[in-house]
């Protein structure tokens, strides 16, 4: 089941993955915030819509081909000390590309990990 995330998270995330992609130039991006101001008139219109239509609503308004879209199922901060664990952190994520024209699923990925200790695993050197 899926824990609360908060906006924040939430946030940080939209950010951090925009940003990711815009690195790449290849596309043309709309920004998290535009997008967000034309999903929130959409759903203010009708708010019996459902998330496929309201995407391509969305996509439409910006003639767009596709939009990147994502659940966060869990997001746990590390607590704990430099030499000692009580809770790892923990991450997972969707990842879901729609076409704007008919609603198929172009591409979607899901993301889980958690931290393990380093002498679980000392290929995880880098995530310490």
């Amino acid at each position: 089941m899926a824990e609360p995330v908060s906006d924040d998270v939430a946030e940080l995330m939209t950010t951090d993955l925009f940003n990711s992609l815009k690195k790449n130039q290849k596309y043309t991006l709309i920004s998290p915030g535009q997008a967000k101001g034309v999903y929130s008139t959409i759903l203010s219109q009708n708010v019996a819509i459902g998330i496929k239509d309201m995407l391509q609503k969305t996509g439409k308004s910006f003639s767009s081909d596709a939009v990147l879209f994502g659940y966060i199922y869990r997001w746990t901060e590390r607590v704990g000390t430099t030499y000692g664990v009580e809770t790892p952190a923990s991450v997972a994520f969707d990842l879901h590309l729609i076409n704007t024209d008919n609603g198929s699923i172009l591409w979607k990925d899901s993301f889980k990990k958690s931290q393990v200790s380093l002498s679980e695993n000392l290929l995880d050197l880098s995530t310490f």
